[in-house]
């Protein structure tokens, strides 16, 4: 997989020719958020699974349309294979037949490593942020967990070697999987 980043210029001129763009689907965003919000509030119906942007294995979905919003797009699409991955491995089998495991990914942060195991005093630590929903056989919410995965920026390794930070996405997915399978066993 390669990726690219290139830039045209703004038909307006401006300076960061996406920025008004991204304004724009941040405040759309929240508004209909807001609007889930008010609707939603009080009911004590099962939730249905929110229909986004999806890797989906068998009975197991990632949602990643959070990310995709934040502007992570080709990011967001390996972090979600690589959670569908470690879920894949973790929920091997263990999953009642029509039960869907839902992992919504609403956060990620990968912390500036180059050696060394402490910052200012502070740990140098990935993040993942998520939710995982367990989805009964008729569409009801049966579990759900908030989760937030925390690991070692120094888990891919050495920095300076090739693939270092792909290693530490494949490393936190697997704590995110793990710790799902910890809260909602399936």
């Amino acid at each position: 997989m390669s990726t690219s980043i290139t830039s045209s210029p703004s038909p307006d001129g401006s300076r960061f020719p996406g920025l008004r763009s991204f304004l724009r689907s941040c405040a759309i965003a929240g508004v209909a958020l807001a609007a889930a919000a008010v609707l939603t509030a009080g009911t004590a119906e099962a939730r249905r699974a929110p229909q986004h942007a999806y890797h989906q294995a068998g009975g197991i979905r990632v949602d990643i349309g959070p990310l995709l919003a934040k502007g992570l797009d080709g990011y967001a699409q390996t972090i979600g294979g690589d959670l569908e991955e470690a879920l894949r491995a973790e929920y091997a089998g263990r999953l009642a037949p029509g039960e869907t495991l839902l992992v919504q990914l609403n956060g990620v942060s990968l912390n500036s490593y180059v050696g060394g195991s402490y910052s200012f005093g502070f740990g140098n630590n990935d993040y993942l942020d998520g939710m995982v929903i367990l989805i009964g056989p008729n569409g009801q919410e049966l579990a759900t967990q908030k989760i937030l995965a925390v690991s070692p920026a120094s888990s891919g390794g050495p920095w300076y070697v090739h693939g270092a930070e792909r290693r530490r996405n494949a490393y936190m997915a697997t704590l995110f999987a793990a710790w799902a399978h910890h809260y909602i066993p399936g």
